[in-house]
């Protein structure tokens, strides 16, 4: 039952609701309470990088210098086409640490820092792989998107509290994922 409240100042109705109807229930109240889902993993798949890894992504970068320097005749273009393969090359070689992840109704904590499912439109499982690996889709524009792994083991457990709060949206691996794969970064 919707009901207005009158006599508010700013002439702008409040509602509120009422359920009278007793025998509706909600969907919640018949299932029981949903435990939090704690575990330790490692914050990313870290694959193994040879001298020849290395060799291969700066001379790939020297020869797109060369060729940028040479189409174009832009030195400043060069060299920060250069630093920014200096830097993916530091990222690439960081190790991954151990995290602590808990899942519960309200959100996801990697860390020390927590992410409210209020920030997620959905989430999706990388079937693919032999570590699980579950990707947050984000709401806002420039959020990027949380990917937590897990063991095969937890998966059902994780699943079944992210189902009560966000729904499944399975999709295909994006482009620069599969890129990235194939780079092994």
């Amino acid at each position: 039952m919707l009901m207005q409240n009158e006599g508010n100042d700013n002439n702008q109705a409040n509602w509120s609701y009422s359920n009278e109807d007793e025998s509706v229930s909600s969907p919640q109240s018949n299932q029981t309470p949903v435990q939090p889902v704690s575990w330790t993993a490692s914050e990313f798949i870290a694959n193994q990088k040879d001298a020849k890894w290395y060799s291969a992504v700066l001379g790939g970068a020297a020869m797109l210098c060369v060729l940028v320097v040479l189409i174009f005749h832009d030195y400043i273009a060069a060299v920060a086409i250069f630093v920014v393969v200096i830097l993916f090359v530091i990222v690439a070689g960081r190790k991954p640490q151990q995290l602590q992840y808990t899942i519960d109704t309200h959100g996801v904590t990697v860390g020390k820092k927590f992410y409210s499912f209020n920030d997620f439109k959905s989430f999706s499982v990388d079937e693919e792989s032999a570590i699980g690996s579950i990707s947050f889709m984000p709401l806002r524009r420039f959020m990027p998107e949380l990917s937590i792994h897990y063991a095969p083991e937890d998966e059902d457990k994780i699943i079944d509290v992210l189902a009560v709060s966000l729904p499944n949206d399975q999709r295909a691996e994006q482009g620069v994922d599969r890129l990235m794969k194939r780079m092994r970064f």
